[in-house]
């Protein structure tokens, strides 16, 4: 019972915000459909809303991709034993919160914008 229940905790805390942020972007361009249909000049002032939200996404999406460009590569070409040995001193010193972090962006940011990407084309 309790591996089920930490896969699915798992998936809830992973998914959710990824699902909650793209209802929100979903709502937000109905609602912008809507304004344009009814009212032309009231959608002037909800354009850069929708601009500054697809702006902060897109960067999110790029830093967690960049962070992924920069140090996948670094980790995959030092031998196994190395990578060990560095986890270890990352686990003991101060620069683990710092790889939490990166694999925090990597595991979640890059998954949710493959899916996006995915949805987006078969739309």
């Amino acid at each position: 019972l309790f591996p089920r229940l930490l896969i699915i905790l798992f998936f809830v805390l992973w998914r959710l915000p990824c699902t909650v942020l793209d209802l929100l972007l979903i709502y937000l361009r109905r609602m912008l459909l809507r304004l344009l249909v009814t009212n032309l000049m009231r959608l002037t002032t909800w354009l850069p809303l929708m601009g500054i939200l697809r702006m902060l996404w897109s960067v999110s999406t790029l830093l967690s991709f960049m962070l992924f460009i920069l140090f996948l590569p670094r980790l995959l070409l030092r031998n196994f034993m190395r990578i060990l040995f560095r986890v270890r001193n990352l686990l003991f010193f101060g620069l683990f919160p710092r790889l939490l972090i990166i694999l925090f962006f990597v595991l979640w940011r890059l998954p949710c914008t493959v899916l996006d990407l995915l949805l987006i084309y078969l739309r």
